[in-house]
């Protein structure tokens, strides 16, 4: 009986550790599966006219609410990213980031080759200087047309924001499951387009690392 409890026991832990190092990437969407499978699954075709050679795209869904058009990317064949594709509103805008800010921290801008890391700026500046030169960036990305805003699990920057530096320091430390999501916003306020895209950062470096060693062998 006793050997037969210390199997169950093996087999649940096992089981953890496996679960534990599944990403969901966007609902029920994990790292690593496979292309037929989503193929398959989601009925997905291919869309290299959109986003290049490789990806597969589905038919649109609801994200809050709001209409977009689903793209999944692959390396050797394993899901790595998961984009959601609209036209860029105000309204939408809102609703995004919104829910984004539910789950995730917001932790870096970009626009036009220059970038604003929150957690360095948080830690160099009062509040009020911080909060300006956010907002004067990103006034300034929105009116360019050209905009990424970066976001991290909440719970991984909670737990590393008092011991890093800055963000790129905070994804060093962070374990290869934290997850991400990148907002672009890109074109004109009349021809706008908005990509979020959820992937997991630290795998995807991996992935590509372990490919990189097996063509070298």
């Amino acid at each position: 009986m006793k050997k037969i409890i210390l199997g169950i026991i093996a087999v649940i832990y096992l089981n953890s550790i496996a679960n534990a190092e599944d990403v969901k990437l966007y609902k029920d969407y994990i790292f690593g599966m496979s292309k037929d499978k989503i193929k398959k699954e989601v009925k997905g075709y291919d869309c290299p006219e959109f986003f290049g050679q490789g990806l597969l795209c589905k038919d649109e869904e609801k994200f809050v609410g709001e209409d977009v058009g689903v793209a999944f990317r692959f390396i050797n064949n394993k899901l790595v990213s998961v984009i959601l594709v609209s036209e860029f509103t105000g309204e939408n805008y809102i609703k995004f980031i919104g829910a984004l800010n539910s789950k995730f921290q917001l932790v870096t801008m970009e626009s036009n080759q220059k970038k604003i890391d929150f957690l360095f700026q948080m830690k160099k500046y009062e509040k009020s200087v911080f909060l300006k030169n956010i907002t004067d960036f990103e006034q300034s990305g929105l009116a360019s047309g050209n905009i990424k805003y970066s976001f991290i699990d909440k719970n991984v920057f909670s737990n590393l924001a008092q011991s890093s530096s800055n963000v790129t320091d905070l994804m060093m430390k962070a374990n290869e499951s934290i997850r991400a999501v990148e907002y672009t916003i890109k074109g004109n306020q009349n021809d706008a387009l908005g990509l979020i895209e959820f992937s997991a950062p630290r795998k995807i470096l991996k992935l590509i690392q372990s490919k990189k060693k097996y063509e070298n062998f």
